[in-house]
């Protein structure tokens, strides 16, 4: 795994970060197929006024597999809109989109697309506690076969001081 990120702070909580991930799985193992993958992402946080953000997200995977099959394409592209509430009660919708494209010749895999809204909560606890929630549902168009949805929620807990960091999440 290889990754390098650039980002930059600009204004009161708004930041702005573009980056690069290469995965590269080299296995002798019979059983485990050698694959790697190519990750470019940008993240922007834009904050207009100190109470509404919006943070768009874009990222293209490219993964290509030793055999060639599953070998895909993928666009995820996401745009949250942000409000704080109070000092220590803010929310957000979020929207997200991906479409997948297999490269496969084999026809084990078919391309989709996803469609993502949710929406979320967080809270301020103190100056080190932190508590987030959120819920959506996502559809799954599939090209060929029966689409698929369903609900999903999660959330978390960080504890957050100088240098250190320590999340629990949960999720479905």
């Amino acid at each position: 795994l290889a990754n390098v990120t650039f980002s930059q702070e600009f204004g009161v909580y708004s930041d702005l970060a573009v980056g690069y991930t290469h995965r590269l799985l080299d296995n002798d193992d019979p059983t485990i197929i050698s694959n790697q993958s190519h990750n470019p992402f940008f993240n922007l946080a834009y904050r207009p006024t100190v109470r509404f953000g919006i943070v768009p997200h874009v990222e293209y995977l490219k993964a290509t597999y030793e055999d060639n099959i599953g070998d895909f394409s993928n666009w995820l592209g996401a745009l949250r809109l942000e409000y704080k509430f109070t000092r220590h009660l803010e929310g957000f919708f979020q929207y997200a989109h991906t479409a997948r494209d297999y490269d496969s010749q084999y026809g084990e895999f078919e391309d989709f697309h996803v469609y993502d809204p949710s929406v979320g909560v967080g809270c301020r606890l103190s100056r080190a506690f932190s508590l987030n929630g959120w819920a959506g549902y996502f559809l799954q168009n599939n090209d060929e076969s029966k689409d698929l949805g369903g609900y999903y929620m999660g959330g978390d807990l960080t504890w957050e001081a100088e240098h250190r960091k320590i999340t629990l999440l949960a999720s479905n």
